[in-house]
């Protein structure tokens, strides 16, 4: 009911512009026709929806879509129509476009500190996003999410640097912080409403994950997951001192030589309750429990 109220609300726009223009016996409201016209332009400009990375052919990487068409087969799913290279340290699963084209997101820094059986175990969390049908990766709840991230976009009064106080110095700026202030109320709050299948998703995700690749497989590539600050300090120290040209190379090797210290860190970091990959995840301490708990086959696959 929320998210249908969101794009009730957001695709009557257009309709009341025109009403306003043809059948409207005001002309304040004939002159002010064009506003939500473009208001609605605006938060439904492509830009706001494009998706990030490059799309990677399947003709140039038969290789990888082979084995993501053997996972899919493996959970019994469609075969997932494009993988895309981003630059950040994670992967997603989505549906985008009006073909609702099927998208697995790899990120290539994640990705690099992985053995093969940890890259099998991140494909196939992600496929079972899509085999199970995630409510939450619908187009009807994305959709309203991402309207209501384009409003909050549209109406929270960015300042400039030095201008920290700026937003609540006018009543203009005050008014429009009040607005994004409710705007996420309500985009959180749709969150809220989906939150229980969100969570069962990522577990059914994980026991599918280790199904697949094998327990050990799922829980460490899980495990790497957290050692994004180390990629991030990784690529700082090459641009500063450029003492290694090769990022990713640079980056294993620290993942394979990482100090005890670090490795207690990182551990403890992973096991509190409060830790989660991002805020759709289940703690990650949980996550690996029940993947332990419930992975109790392999396939070939991952031979």
């Amino acid at each position: 009911m929320l998210a249908g109220s969101i794009l009730a609300g957001t695709f009557s726009l257009p309709i009341i512009a025109v009403y306003w223009f043809f059948y409207s016996n005001s002309l304040l409201l004939t002159m002010l026709a064009i506003v939500p016209f473009l208001l609605f332009i605006g938060l439904m400009l492509p830009s706001r929806w494009r998706l990030s990375g490059q799309p990677l052919r399947r003709e140039e990487y038969p290789g990888l879509y082979r084995l993501a068409d053997d996972i899919a087969a493996a959970v019994q799913a469609p075969p997932i129509d494009e993988i895309r290279m981003t630059n950040s340290y994670n992967a997603y699963f989505t549906k985008f476009g009006r073909r609702r084209t099927k998208i697995i997101g790899i990120g290539v820094p994640l990705f690099s500190a992985l053995s093969l059986s940890e890259k099998i175990a991140i494909l196939a969390h992600e496929t079972a996003h899509h085999a199970h049908k995630d409510v939450t990766r619908s187009w009807f709840i994305v959709s309203a999410r991402r309207i209501m991230a384009s409003w909050y976009e549209f109406v929270y009064p960015y300042c400039e640097e030095g201008e920290v106080l700026r937003p609540i110095s006018t009543p203009m700026r005050y008014a429009q912080l009040q607005l994004a202030n409710l705007i996420f109320i309500l985009y959180y709050g749709l969150g809220i409403t989906v939150w229980d299948e969100s969570q069962r998703a990522e577990y059914l995700a994980d026991r599918v994950a280790g199904e697949i690749a094998g327990t050990d497989a799922a829980c460490s590539a899980l495990s790497k997951s957290h050692f994004a600050p180390v990629f991030w300090l990784t690529a700082e120290q090459i641009a500063r001192y450029r003492f290694n040209s090769d990022l990713f190379e640079e980056f294993r090797q620290k993942m394979e030589h990482v100090p005890a210290s670090e490795q207690k860190r990182i551990q403890r970091i992973r096991d509190s309750i409060t830790v989660q990959l991002d805020s759709t995840h289940p703690p990650t301490t949980v996550q690996i429990t029940e993947s332990t708990a419930s992975s109790s086959t392999d396939t070939a696959i991952c031979a």
